[in-house]
């Protein structure tokens, strides 16, 4: 193997190592949800917990870093997307945010903390 042939290696399983190390493109925190994906959810899960929340509602908190169960949700409503992964990312929640695409408004949420058992036909406050 010649000089050239062996850098070009070098080179090639440096580009592989760092490849491997970098960071994953940034998904989305809190992805989207809406009626219909929610419906989606409900069946796949059964009965669900959603704590409708806004990263400026200080109450929202205390049920942000609650401990759930795994069919618990959050979803930020009246807010802007920065703002609330700004606030996901730092408190860490156990449960998974979703921004409200509909879903506050099919249910007649108008304000936050609101907290709701949700089953796909009937919600419980």
């Amino acid at each position: 193997m010649t000089c050239m042939n062996r850098a070009m290696r070098l080179v090639w399983l440096a580009a592989v190592i760092v490849g491997l190390h970098a960071p994953l493109a940034r998904a989305d925190v809190c992805p989207k949800l809406s009626p219909r994906a929610l419906s989606g959810l409900v069946k796949e899960r059964g009965p669900l917990k959603l704590i409708f929340f806004a990263s400026w509602c200080g109450e929202c908190l205390h049920h942000m870093r609650a401990t759930h169960t795994k069919n618990t949700l959050l979803i930020a409503t009246f807010d802007e997307k920065d703002a609330v992964e700004q606030v996901i990312q730092k408190f860490r929640p156990t449960a998974p945010c979703y921004l409200d695409d509909g879903v506050a408004e099919k249910l007649g949420i108008n304000g936050v903390p609101r907290v709701v058992q949700y089953d796909g036909s009937t919600s419980k406050s």
